[in-house]
């Protein structure tokens, strides 16, 4: 609150009733003037002046005000009446200052924290585990409104008009005088002093010097009363008794006016009398509500913090119910489960499904009695009796099912579908009595043992009573032997729940019998197994299953394969180096007769050769190829041994040229043309042909064979025309002749030769393609060197021209055209 004091002329003391003087100060509140001895503090009795506030029972000073009034617990200003706060604890905080003590952050309404040593802290702090206190920092200090510097703690303040100061900024704007309880006055947005106030508190007016009359006058000349009496050019003396006889004639105007309302005055004061004690109950009603509330809020409280631990004890419990339900559900044998259990067959889809929960709740009451559970002994009998009895049950059925095993011509897969579809059975065993678990895996071991040897024993010798090649029969029962191996083993895996590891263990329990006895007949056989073909297929055969039993994810039969490929492999070895060995003893002139055609030799070897390749295509094995290539060089220095058998060199190239064909022709047969076999062969044949082209026209067409290489040769001898015309006459004698004949004699010795119509129709067309190169470079010759053309000879010879010669070979052509090898041009 603040005052307003200046001079008037006209009102009566609101306090004491008089009226004042004409040069007395007064102070107006509320449309009420008061003497200023009149306006005190109802505390201290002081004179009020600057900033006061209003109580029921008067007004009080600001410093008694300070004093009496409520103040923050926390930045420990005042709390202005009116204004909200908060009350924690019987403290009072403003809005802004309810701060938690650990971290100075602000707890606003409705949120929840915690009590540390009788002050707020929040939740974050709380959670941390924070226990001291920090310094207190305000969160918006008060600013001074004239330095527009924050007021700080420690510094003194005062108010005016609801603003705030600096005790030393609190200043007049115009004298510079300090207005800390003194009389003042808004002068626009700045504060002055009365002026009459200021005469009289700075000195006495005798005391007051021209200079200073002066300065006061030029002062109050700025007055618009006095501006205005100024510039009318008023006389002031008779402007001031007018003023005065106004003055008392409206003082006499009032006082008859009081005097007239005395009555209603006095019951104003009776009405206001009864109305202080009214608000007085009041006052005392409402202190005695704020005191309930406090109560009340207290109580609040109290219950709100019985009701959170009510709370946490409800969920407390809620939380123990539903394990404690949880644990009840598990641990109760039901009487459904003991009927099933007892009565119903092992087949059945209910007992499978008990016999789950019955495992399930063994497990979990062996689980709570490492954990001292009490009630673990009320079901630990029942439980026990049940376990008894359902093992013996699955123990009767599964033994059952392995006897069926051993009941002739048995149908392996139904007594292991039947146990597949109850692999629970074991499980249950294995986790319950180990014992009776290990003893049906050894009569299972026992009784599959003794039934895959001797079924493959009966098999066996079934076998080998049929007429069959051996690797048909080593087929058969290799592929038996795949078959029941991967069923088995998928089986072990399967129903004994093991990792491969052991279950090859138990595998090859079972089949190592069964595994020797087959390994003993494949010795027996190839002991005296001398067919390289049936034990390169029976190689064949095990490469195949093994890929097949990795592809069926069965890596047991591995060692069993590996172990008779090796077997086969080292006969079929020794096989063939005999035959090698053989082939190099062969003596060609014991034999009884040789002909032209392919030897039997050669062919046997071209068909071997052909089906050794082809089988070692897909699976190659370097030690056979190395083999076949040694084989493959003594069977040709044996064509040559034997070719050296004719007289003629004609006859050995066609004996060499049907051979090596016999061994392309098989060897494309069964690979393909790009083969290393097939190119070595058509290198060497491609020789042989052309030297026998040759061979072939020399006896015919020797003169022109001659002339036409020697040509050059004979023309830088000294007798070189005259050997030129002895060949012409030579060659026109041929030429003179039936040379249609030698060409038909040429024909029927080709064909007469090689049998094979692909073989000899290409050696002819490039035996007359050869003819026609010598007789095409002949007439070359005749026309274009000098000599001959000089030559009588050479112009009397009437020699057939090439298209002539043309017209006759192409009446030779047939319509085999081989293709084993390319003419040469």
């Amino acid at each position: 609150m603040s005052n307003t004091t200046q001079p008037h002329f006209c009102d009566r003391c609101g306090a004491c009733g008089k009226s004042f003087s004409r040069t007395e100060q007064r102070t107006i509140f509320n449309n009420k003037t008061y003497h200023q001895n009149c306006l005190l503090c109802s505390k201290c009795k002081a004179p009020l002046s600057g900033s006061f506030y209003p109580t029921l029972e008067g007004f009080t000073c600001e410093n008694c005000h300070k004093r009496v009034s409520t103040r923050c617990k926390r930045c420990g200003n005042t709390i202005d009446t009116g204004v909200r706060y908060k009350l924690y604890k019987g403290q009072e905080y403003h809005p802004e200052c309810f701060l938690c003590w650990s971290c100075n952050t602000q707890i606003n309404e409705g949120e929840k924290f915690f009590e540390l040593k009788g002050y707020p802290q929040c939740i974050k702090c709380h959670n941390e585990g924070k226990q001291e206190f920090v310094d207190y920092v305000p969160i918006k200090l008060a600013q001074c409104n004239k330095c527009q510097k924050p007021i700080e703690k420690t510094q003194t303040f005062s108010y005016y008009e609801d603003v705030t100061y600096h005790n030393e900024c609190f200043t007049c704007n115009r004298c510079g005088l300090n207005l800390i309880n003194k009389p003042c006055h808004r002068l626009g947005s700045a504060i002055a002093a009365n002026i009459l106030q200021q005469l009289q508190l700075d000195k006495p007016l005798d005391e007051w010097s021209l200079d200073d009359m002066e300065a006061h006058i030029q002062e109050n000349l700025q007055d618009q009363f006095v501006q205005e009496a100024l510039s009318q050019e008023t006389d002031l003396p008779r402007y001031a008794e007018q003023i005065q006889d106004k003055l008392q004639t409206l003082e006499k105007a009032f006082v008859q006016d009081f005097v007239s309302e005395a009555q209603n005055i006095a019951n104003l004061h009776v009405q206001i009398s009864s109305c202080d004690k009214i608000l007085e109950s009041m006052d005392k009603m409402l202190k005695d509500f704020q005191d309930n509330l406090a109560n009340i809020r207290n109580e609040i409280r109290h219950l709100q913090q019985h009701s959170a631990e009510l709370n946490i004890k409800k969920k407390n419990r809620e939380l123990v119910r539903g394990q404690l339900s949880q644990v009840v559900d598990e641990m109760v044998v039901p009487q459904s489960m003991i009927q099933i259990i007892m009565d119903v067959p092992v087949t059945e889809r209910h007992f499978l499904e008990q016999l789950h929960e019955l495992s399930h709740k063994i497990k979990f009451v062996k689980e709570q009695s490492f954990h001292d559970a009490v009630a673990c002994l009320d079901v630990q009998e029942v439980l026990e009796k049940l376990r008894i009895k359902t093992i013996s049950k699955i123990r009767e059925f599964i033994l059952q099912k392995i006897y069926q095993f051993r009941k002739p011509m048995t149908n392996y897969e139904v007594p292991q579908n039947a146990l597949l579809r109850n692999r629970f059975f074991y499980e249950f065993l294995m986790a319950n009595d180990r014992t009776i678990a290990d003893e049906i895996r050894h009569e299972y071991i026992d009784t599959l043992d003794k039934v895959y040897f001797s079924y493959f024993k009966a098999y066996s010798s079934k076998l080998l009573k049929l007429q069959y090649p051996f690797e048909y029969l080593f087929r058969s029962e290799q592929y038996a032997l795949l078959d029941n191996c991967c069923r088995e083993y998928l089986f072990i895996c399967d129903f004994f729940m093991v990792q491969p590891k052991p279950a090859a263990e138990l595998f090859l329990r079972i089949f190592d019998r069964t595994f020797n006895l087959l390994r003993k007949g494949v010795e027996i056989y190839v002991a005296d197994c001398y067919d390289p073909i049936a034990l390169l297929l029976c190689m064949h055969i095990l490469y195949r299953y093994q890929v097949l039993a990795n592809k069926r994810i069965v890596p047991v039969l591995n060692t069993y394969h590996t172990t008779l490929t090796q077997l086969l492999e080292t006969r079929l070895e020794l096989v063939m180096k005999l035959n090698i060995d053989s082939i190099q003893k062969v003596e060609p002139h014991k034999f009884s007769s040789i002909e032209l055609t392919p030897h039997f030799i050669v062919r046997r070897y071209a068909e071997f050769s052909g089906a050794v390749t082809k089988l070692n295509e897909e699976f190659t094995n370097e030690k056979i190829s190395t083999l076949m290539t040694r084989l493959q060089a003594e069977i040709l220095n044996l064509i040559l041994r034997m070719a050296g058998e004719f007289p003629q060199r004609k006859e050995q190239l066609i004996f060499i040229i049907n051979n090596y064909d016999i061994m392309l022709s098989v060897l494309a047969a069964h690979t393909s043309e790009d083969s290393p076999e097939c190119d070595s062969v058509k290198g060497l044949l491609r020789d042989r042909i052309d030297e026998y082209v040759n061979e072939c026209l020399i006896p015919y067409f020797t003169p022109l064979i001659i002339f036409v290489k020697e040509f050059e040769q004979l023309t830088e001898r000294n007798d070189g025309p005259k050997q030129l015309e002895s060949k012409l006459s030579s060659i026109a004698r041929i030429f003179q002749g039936d040379w249609k004949k030698t060409l038909d004699l040429i024909h029927n010795d080709v064909i007469r030769s090689f049998p094979s119509l692909k073989l000899s129709q290409p050696i002819l067309k490039e035996v007359f393609t050869q003819f026609l190169s010598h007789y095409h470079d002949f007439q070359r010759l005749l026309t274009t060197n000098p000599i001959l053309k000089t030559t009588q000879q050479s112009k009397d010879l009437q020699l057939p021209n090439v298209h002539q010669l043309m017209f006759e070979i192409k009446k030779y052509k047939l319509p085999f055209d081989g293709e084993q090898f390319k003419t040469r041009t």
